[in-house]
C-alpha cells in the first residue's frame, strides 16, 4: 500500500484555504481597498498549488511545471503585499510607471525559472528525488539571491510603511498596524530562513506562510473593518446617493468618490487613493483643507458650466477627526432660477432695460464717481411723442411694441459704460460717464434720427413716432445730488416738447431759470 504523504494533506488543505480566500477576494473586488487583496490572494493561489503539484509529482518534468506555477505567484508577493501597505495606509503609489517598474524583476524571475536549462542565473541545477516525499533539491545561482534580497526589501518597506503612524494613532488604528505587522512578520521569516539554508524543509512551508498571511488581513477586514466607513456597505449606499461623494484624509489627499463625483470631475478615474486633492482637475483646491461648512462653486461640464454646493463633514472616531467627507449637490437649476428671478429684479420685463430703482442705483455711482473725480457726465431725459394717441388708435400691445423698437435702438447707440433705463411710462433715462454735453448731444440726435426713420407695421398699418429729448450735463457747482442733474435734464425735455417735439434741448442755465 502507497504510504501517505503527511505534507501532502497539509498542503491540500493550504490550496482549499488559497481557494476560498481567492474566492472571497473575486466577490468583494469591488469594495475600497480590494484590488491589492485580490492580487495578493492570486500569488498565494498559484504558489500553494503549485507547491502541491510538485508534492504529487512522479518525474522531474511534471515537478518542474509545478515550480514553474509556484513562481507566478510567489515571485509577486513582496511587491504586491507592499503596494497593498500602501493602499491601505491611503499612500498609493500616484505615478503610474512606478508600479510597473516595481514588477520587471519578478517578471525576470519567472522568465529565468521558465527557460531553464536554457539560463542558469536563477538555478543553476534541478534534481528530483522521491525520498522521503516528492520534492524538487534546486541549486541557487546569482539571480535567485538578487531576487530574494529584492523581496527582503519589499517586505522591509512594508514594515516601515506600517509602523509610520503607529506612535500618533488611534486605539483602532494601532490594532489595525500590529495585525499587518503580524501579517508581514511571518513571509518575512519564511524569505530569511529559505535563503540562508540549503534545506528544503522550509520551502514546504513557504506558501502556507503567505496564505496565513492572507488569512490574518481577511479576518482583520471581516471583524475590524467592518465597524469602519469602508464595510460591504459601501456599494448600496454611497453608490445609490445622488450626490456627489468624495472622502479625503485629514492632510487633503483623495481615498474614495462614487460615480457621481466622477462625473462631476471626470479626472478622478485616473488617480489612486493618497493622491493630493490638487491633482484633481477642477476640484475647488481652496475648500480642500476645511473640516466643516458649505460653500458653492462652478466645475466645467460637456454642456457648459455645472454650479455645484458642497457641504464638508468632518468624520470623527472616539472624538478625533479621521478624514473629510464632502457632498456635492447640483444647484444648476437653482442658479438658472436666481439669474432669472435677480434679471426681473433689475430689468424691466417689456424693454430689457433697466428698471427705474436699479437704473437709479447705477446712476447714482457713476454721478458720485464723476463729481469725485471732476469728470465729465452727462444725463438724457427721453420722451416718446404723442405716445398716448398711438395706444388710444391702435391699442395697448401696439405701444408695447413701440416701446421694445425705442428700447432696442438706445441698446444699439450706447457704449459699454453707458446705462439705459425705463424712468416711467413711456419715459427713458440714459447715463453717459465720461461724456460732455457735445457729445451726449450727438448720441442723443443718432438714436432721434434712428427713431423717426424707422417704421414699425401694426396689424398692417405703417406706423412712425419722434422723440423729444432733454440733455444736462454734470456741473459740481450746481448738482450735488443725481436727482438735481435729472432735474435739469427734465426742464430741457419739456422744452424740446414745448418747442414742438421731436427735438432735442440742452440745458443751459441763462435759459432756464431753477432753483
Amino acid at each position: 500500500m502507497e504510504r501517505i504523504n503527511p505534507f501532502f494533506l497539509i498542503q491540500f488543505a493550504v490550496c482549499l484555504v488559497s481557494a476560498f480566500l481567492l474566492i472571497w477576494a473575486i466577490r468583494m473586488h469591488r469594495s475600497p481597498k480590494s484590488r491589492y487583496f485580490f492580487h495578493l490572494s492570486m500569488t498565494a493561489f498559484f504558489y500553494s498549488w503549485g507547491y502541491l503539484l510538485e508534492l504529487d509529482s512522479r518525474s522531474l518534468g511534471s515537478a518542474y511545471t509545478a515550480l514553474r506555477v509556484q513562481y507566478c505567484g510567489v515571485a509577486f508577493f513582496a511587491v504586491v503585499f507592499y503596494l497593498f501597505i500602501r493602499d491601505y495606509n491611503n499612500r498609493g503609489i500616484t505615478r503610474k510607471f512606478i508600479r510597473p517598474l516595481f514588477l520587471v524583476l519578478p517578471f525576470c524571475t519567472v522568465l529565468l525559472v521558465s527557460i531553464f536549462p536554457y539560463s542558469r542565473l536563477y538555478f543553476r541545477s534541478i534534481e528530483f528525488t522521491l525520498e522521503p516525499f516528492p520534492h524538487l533539491i534546486v541549486e541557487r545561482g546569482l539571480f535567485f539571491y538578487i531576487h530574494s534580497v529584492y523581496c527582503f526589501i519589499f517586505i522591509v518597506l512594508s514594515i516601515a510603511e506600517i509602523i509610520r503612524y503607529y506612535p500618533h494613532a488611534v486605539f483602532r488604528e494601532k490594532v489595525k498596524r500590529l495585525v499587518f505587522l503580524s501579517a508581514a512578520i511571518i513571509p518575512s521569516i519564511t524569505v530569511i530562513i529559505f535563503t540562508i539554508t540549503k534545506s528544503t524543509i522550509p520551502m514546504q512551508f513557504g506558501s502556507a506562510s503567505l496564505v496565513v498571511t492572507l488569512l490574518i488581513l481577511g479576518i482583520y477586514i471581516v471583524y475590524f473593518q467592518a465597524q469602519d466607513w469602508l464595510p460591504y456597505t459601501r456599494e448600496s449606499i454611497v453608490e445609490k446617493i445622488h450626490d456627489g461623494f468624495v472622502l479625503l484624509d485629514l492632510e487633503g489627499r483623495y481615498l474614495d468618490s462614487n460615480q457621481i463625483a466622477k462625473k462631476y470631475f471626470p479626472s478622478i478615474e485616473t488617480v489612486t487613493p493618497g493622491t493630493p486633492v490638487s491633482e484633481i482637475e477642477g476640484f475647488p483646491r481652496e475648500y480642500a483643507g476645511i473640516s466643516g461648512g458649505e460653500f458653492e462653486f462652478t466645475a466645467a461640464g460637456d454642456a457648459g458650466n455645472i454650479y455645484l454646493r458642497a457641504s464638508v463633514t468632518s468624520i470623527p472616531y472616539r472624538d478625533k477627526p479621521v478624514c473629510t467627507c464632502i457632498l456635492f449637490y447640483d444647484i444648476s437649476e437653482q442658479h438658472t432660477l436666481m439669474s432669472e428671478l435677480e434679471s426681473q429684479a433689475s430689468f424691466d420685463d417689456l424693454t430689457g432695460l433697466l428698471n427705474r430703482r436699479n437704473f437709479f442705483k447705477v446712476a447714482r455711482r457713476d454721478f458720485d464717481l464723476a463729481l469725485r473725480e471732476e469728470r465729465y457726465a452727462s444725463l438724457i431725459m427721453i420722451d416718446i411723442d404723442h405716445f398716448k394717441q398711438v395706444n388710444d388708435r391702435h391699442g395697448h400691445p401696439a405701444g408695447d411694441k413701440v416701446l421694445k423698437c425705442i428700447a432696442e435702438i438706445i441698446t444699439d447707440r450706447l457704449r459699454h459704460t453707458d446705462a439705459a433705463g425705463r424712468y416711467g411710462g413711456e419715459e427713458f433715462c440714459i447715463i453717459l460717464p465720461g461724456t460732455s454735453l457735445e457729445g451726449a448731444f450727438t448720441i442723443a440726435e443718432k438714436i432721434r434720427r434712428m427713431t423717426e426713420e424707422s417704421t414699425l407695421h401694426i396689424n398692417g398699418t405703417p406706423l412712425r413716432v419722434t422723440l423729444s429729448m432733454g440733455i444736462a450735463e454734470i456741473n459740481p457747482g450746481r448738482h450735488r445730488i443725481l436727482e438735481e442733474l435729472i432735474a435739469d435734464a427734465d426742464k430741457a425735455l419739456y422744452a424740446a416738447k414745448d418747442a414742438g417735439r421731436n427735438r432735442i434741448e440742452c440745458f443751459e442755465i441763462r435759459r432756464f431759470r431753477a432753483v
